[in-house]
């Protein structure tokens, strides 16, 4: 595993109809990369390691166990492992 890595040399894979997924993933975290259009709902899921999304641009509404925000430039959501999550 490298320590240092690009955004833009990560492989994006359609995940779903309109979205992109390109993850970074180490024993107990995973960071996601997501290109998504307007629209797009992930639904609640979880992961058996920690989850972190960091938001470069748009707006997303996020819930994270029984709490939900809208997330928007520069957020990090942080997701611990096995909680229910949905955007």
């Amino acid at each position: 595993m490298s320590h240092f890595i690009s955004l833009n040399e990560l492989t994006l894979q359609e995940a779903m109809k309109n979205a992109w997924l390109g993850t970074v993933q180490t024993e107990n975290l995973t960071l996601a990369y997501t290109d998504m259009k307007a629209g797009v709902e992930i639904p609640l899921h979880q992961h058996p390691e920690e989850a972190m999304d960091i938001i470069l641009e748009g707006k997303l509404e996020m819930q994270v166990a029984e709490v939900s925000s809208i997330l928007t430039h520069g957020m990090v959501s942080i997701v611990p492992s096995q909680c229910s999550t949905q955007s």
